[in-house]
């Protein structure tokens, strides 16, 4: 993973997306904003967004 923003730059929709099989295929979709702190390092926000989807094909 790779974060190369300018101190103060707020970035509004990175995603973290896992999937895992429980049976079928299921997609976890986590959305977080992220700031760059003063040294320019990766800051998460204070509430993430989760959505949970089946996947159609579970060959994914």
């Amino acid at each position: 993973m790779r974060f190369s923003e300018s101190p103060g730059t707020i970035v509004e929709n990175p995603f973290l997306i896992l999937l895992f099989r429980e049976g079928q295929t299921w997609r976890l979709l986590a959305r977080v904003r992220v700031t760059a702190g003063p040294k320019g390092e990766p800051l998460a926000g204070q509430s993430v967004v989760v959505t949970i989807q089946k996947v159609a094909d579970s060959r994914v």
